[in-house]
């Protein structure tokens, strides 16, 4: 018999690779001699994203040190580039990740700005496309930490600049100015939610975050301001 074990991570607990060996062995240890086990680890935009992509190309693994985590503390992470180096897989969760903050989640005070620094790691290193899984962040900033670090500037009414953006400052957004020449950005999530309303970004993923009814309501109403 062969069994084959394709597990997606455990949000905030174990990796897909994790996963799938811990299945792996359970299994073959269920067998016995003569059966055959295959892992294959699988994800879905989320946690794990950048290591199985890179494991089934035959990529490698990059270490940055200094990336901002969802809090703007310097912490070391990770992408990874595959296609002979001209493709990087940036997965937020590994710089803005719900795991990284455990019991100080606060979509509030939260930013992307650590996807920025590994963004321009990964252009230094001349890369033409970047893959950028986007699940599993503790951030509800709609991008505009990541923005921010890559060059825009975001400003309020009184045209005053608005440094180091996170979500509580959506809603004081009036103006953007910034130019994206980067490399191509594709988007890998598997999730078709819109961007506000109940079915949307903030009400469907803000409590995992750590967003309380007050929270909610005014990320809720920042990200309507974005989208005006």
């Amino acid at each position: 018999m062969k069994v084959v074990c394709c597990a997606n991570a455990f949000k905030g607990c174990l990796s897909a690779g994790d996963a799938s060996r811990a299945m792996a062995a359970g299994a073959s240890e269920a067998l016995g001699v003569g059966g055959e086990v295959v892992i294959c680890p699988l994800a879905d935009g989320g946690d794990s994203s950048m290591e199985v992509l890179v494991e089934n190309a035959k990529g490698e693994i990059v270490t940055v040190d200094g990336v901002r985590n969802p809090l703007g503390e310097p912490v070391q992470s990770q992408y990874g580039l595959i296609h002979d180096g001209k493709t990087a897989v940036i997965e937020i969760a590994r710089c803005s990740g719900l795991a990284m903050v455990s019991d100080r989640r606060n979509p509030d005070n939260a930013t992307t700005a650590g996807v920025a620094d590994l963004i321009k790691h990964a252009t230094d290193r001349g890369v033409d496309t970047i893959i950028l899984c986007i699940g599993g962040s503790a951030t509800n900033d709609m991008g505009i930490g990541m923005a921010h670090g890559l060059g825009y500037t975001f400003y309020d009414a009184a045209g005053a600049v608005i440094n180091d953006p996170r979500g509580r400052d959506l809603c004081r957004v009036q103006s953007v100015c910034g130019t994206w020449l980067g490399p191509r950005v594709v988007v890998g999530c598997d999730v078709v939610n819109p961007l506000c309303g109940e079915q949307g970004a903030t009400m469907t993923y803000g409590r995992q975050k750590g967003a309380n009814d007050e929270m909610l309501d005014r990320l809720e109403q920042g990200m309507l301001n974005m989208a005006r």
